[in-house]
């Protein structure tokens, strides 16, 4: 039984650095891709429709956009962002699994991460429809709703991880 979870365990580890490796690189390219899109009404880049709470708010930012000629460059940026949600919940399931260390709350707390990318799927098809139509009070409500259950989630899970890996330290040190 001992020989099964120490291959679990390095299996879970093998996983845990391929998603990571992965989330780095989808990171990297929606550096790039942000950079043509950072304006005065959009200085975070694609990440501002995240935040921009009213229509009037989102339409302005895409008005710009459609200015510049980068509606383009937003769009291939959600689109990345799909394999970067699969990439960081991935990473944070295999984290909890990894930190909970075969408690149940581990299987738990990875499939909240998980359902931080449903969060953020929604959120990425409700912003590219809003690229093709512009967006209405009922989109840009429904966007937000589902930008603040994303990043509720997320930050239960960072929570959880970082609580995990603090109990971990305190029994490495108690051992030493």
């Amino acid at each position: 039984m001992r020989v099964f979870l120490a291959a679990k365990r390095r299996s879970l580890w093998r996983w845990w650095w391929i998603s990571a490796v992965l989330s780095l690189a989808c990171l990297l390219r929606l550096a790039l891709l942000d950079q043509r899109l950072l304006t005065a009404n959009s200085h975070l880049g694609v990440l501002q429709l995240q935040f921009a709470v009213t229509a009037e708010a989102l339409n302005a930012i895409l008005q710009t956009w459609r200015e510049m000629g980068v509606l383009d460059v937003a769009r291939e940026s959600l689109v990345t962002d799909f394999v970067f949600m699969v990439a960081y919940a991935s990473n944070f399931a295999f984290a909890c699994l990894l930190v909970a260390a075969g408690r149940p709350v581990g299987r738990w707390m990875a499939c909240v991460a998980l359902c931080c990318a449903l969060f953020d799927a929604a959120e990425n098809t409700l912003q590219l429809m809003m690229l093709d139509r512009g967006a209405s009070a009922f989109t840009a409500g429904l966007n937000l709703l589902c930008v603040i259950c994303k990043f509720t989630l997320v930050l239960a899970s960072v929570g959880f991880l970082l609580l995990g890996v603090g109990q971990a330290l305190k029994l490495r040190l108690h051992r030493a």
